[in-house]
C-alpha cells in the first residue's frame, strides 16, 4: 500500500493570532533582520508553531531539544523562524541526524535536533554581543538495527 503524505496547515485565524509565527514577517533590506508584521499568514504548518509553543512553556533558564525537518532550519523563506528562535532562546547545539533514522516510523525526512535554552531579553542581548559558541555535529551513522533495536558493537573501549 502506498503512503500518502499530506502537509497539514493551520488556517484558523483564532489559532494563528495566538502565535508570533502565525503572522507574516518581512525581511529588512538594509539589515537582513526579519520583522513581524500585523498581518496574519493564510496558514502555518504545526511544526513551526510547535517550536514557539515549546519555548512558551519553558521557564527562563529552561532547556529543550526538538527534532525538526532540516527545511525548517535551512529554507531561505523560513528565515523568520530562525530569527524568532534567536530572539527567544540561546542556541546550544544543532545535531544533524542521518536520513533513515525515522524510517521505522514510516517517515524518512532529513532532520536535526535543535538544543535551546530560554533566556530573558537582557541575558540574550549580552550573549549576542559576545558572539557565543554553538555546538554543531553531524551523526554519520545509526548504530542500531531499526527493526530489531539491538545495538551493534561499533567499538569497545581499551581495544
Amino acid at each position: 500500500m502506498e503512503k500518502i503524505r499530506v502537509r497539514i496547515w493551520v488556517t484558523d485565524k483564532r489559532i494563528l493570532k495566538q502565535f508570533e509565527l502565525g503572522y507574516k514577517w518581512k525581511q529588512d533590506k538594509n539589515t537582513g533582520n526579519w520583522i513581524k508584521t500585523d498581518e496574519l499568514q493564510n496558514g502555518q504548518v504545526p511544526d513551526i508553531m510547535f517550536i514557539e509553543r515549546c519555548l512558551q512553556l519553558l521557564k527562563d533558564g529552561g532547556r529543550m531539544a526538538i527534532v525538526l525537518p532540516d527545511g525548517n532550519l535551512n529554507n531561505s523563506s523560513l528565515g523568520y523562524v530562525r530569527e524568532f528562535i534567536q530572539q527567544k532562546a540561546r542556541i546550544l547545539a544543532v545535531v544533524s541526524i542521518p536520513v533513515g533514522t525515522f524510517m521505522h516510523a514510516g517517515v524518512n525526512p532529513k532532520t536535526s535536533v535543535l538544543f535551546l535554552q530560554k533566556l530573558n531579553e537582557k541575558e540574550l542581548n549580552k550573549l549576542k554581543k559576545e558572539n557565543y559558541p554553538i555546538f554543531m555535529a553531524v551523526v554519520k551513522k545509526i548504530i542500531y538495527d531499526l527493526n530489531s533495536k539491538i545495538p551493534k558493537v561499533m567499538f569497545k573501549q581499551d581495544e
